[in-house]
């Protein structure tokens, strides 16, 4: 009792120093004193208890963003990524930014062939493939590269969106891949260090090749020496001469600085390029419905846009080559057309597409 009365009594004197004029009586009733400290411990509490419940909050809600990787095998500046990041932006308006497209462009997270085995796999989210190599996962998907097959965009979009588009993504979804959406590039082009008019003026060259069967016979066919590489080793492949050119639409060779290597742009417009924008099976399994219907959304979105876009700057793009100090050669295409014909019935044999490339053949008349 002593104890607590010297305790007390300390008290009621510090708080008379600061509180009372001198000479005023003050007490503090013992009882009021252990309300008031019993109050300011439930306080503390209950603010500490709110603050870990908004840090819990604040985690779930991190949490709840899907986040999705999407890898392409070319420069930041082609069509290709600016659709890519066009398709990224139209998701996160459409979900809120409940879902999140994260963009990976110049291969950081793999070449094509690292990319699509990945979709298989699940363990990459997105990629935008071109025909000629998704087909060698389904092999039909090469009837897309086949030289002079295609006469203009408009030729190539009536089928990409018809029934043969359809039986091509079924293919796809067959391997665990689903298309999304169309996208194009542009006819193709030869690139090389040396004038050339003709199919005999390029015959043994030897020239970079994509990983596709048609592309291989198809410049077999031209006389010329395909020599398969990946697209991100093409420049310095020219540079040390381990090739003699490559051929890609304009736009790929002038976003990836190809006319620091080569100087002659024959204008063979051999093939075009079709893309499809894809996702892994297993991944498109995984989302809810709702996540399905803003991405399909978006990717339809972002194909329209695309196509604009690829068009365009193919054309800016042959522009910049040649105020770079490239030379524009144009050729007779009839010779090319004859010396590549075997190409359209070895494929159609080989693959029983004879039908359907008649198919696409008659789409353009």
């Amino acid at each position: 009792m002593k104890k607590r009365a010297r305790t007390s009594a300390a008290l009621s004197d510090q708080f008379a120093a600061v509180s009372r004029p001198a000479g005023t009586a003050f007490h503090i009733p013992r009882k009021s004193a252990g309300i008031s400290r019993r109050f300011c411990m439930k306080k503390m509490v209950m603010v500490a208890a709110a603050a870990v419940l908004a840090l819990a909050a604040s985690n779930a809600g991190a949490q709840s963003v899907k986040v999705l990787r999407l890898g392409s095998h070319l420069a930041s500046s082609h069509s290709v990524v600016k659709t890519a990041d066009k398709f990224a932006e139209l998701v996160t308006a459409k979900s809120g930014g409940k879902i999140e497209i994260k963009v990976f462009p110049n291969s950081t997270i793999g070449d094509q062939r690292a990319l699509v085995e990945g979709m298989q796999f699940g363990t990459v989210d997105m990629s935008i493939n071109d025909a000629g190599y998704l087909s060698n996962f389904a092999p039909r998907w090469g009837i897309c590269d086949l030289p002079y097959l295609w006469q203009d965009y408009g030729h190539v979009r009536k089928v990409e969106d018809g029934e043969i588009g359809k039986l091509l993504q079924a293919d796809l979804l067959a391997k665990g891949i689903r298309s999304l959406g169309w996208m194009d590039s542009a006819f193709r082009n030869v690139f090389i260090n040396k004038e050339a008019k003709s199919v005999k003026d390029l015959k043994g060259m030897k020239l970079r090749a994509p990983e596709s069967p048609v592309y291989v016979k198809t410049f077999q066919a031209m006389g010329m020496n395909p020599t398969v590489i990946p697209w991100g080793e093409v420049y310095t492949s020219v540079q040390t001469k381990v090739v003699e050119g490559f051929e890609q639409p304009a736009e790929g060779a002038f976003t990836s600085k190809m006319y620091e290597v080569t100087k002659y742009m024959i204008m063979t417009k051999h093939m075009y390029t079709v893309l499809s924008i894809n996702i892994s099976e297993a991944i498109w399994k995984s989302l809810t419905a709702e996540q399905r219907t803003i991405i399909s959304a978006a990717a339809a979105e972002a194909s329209a846009y695309g196509r604009k876009l690829a068009e365009q700057l193919d054309g800016e793009a042959i522009t910049g080559l040649v105020k770079n100090g490239m030379k524009q050669v144009e050729v007779n295409k009839a010779e090319f057309q004859t010396a590549v014909s075997p190409v359209w019935k070895e494929y159609g044999d080989k693959y029983k597409a004879n039908d359907l490339i008649q198919k696409i053949v008659d789409a353009g008349v």
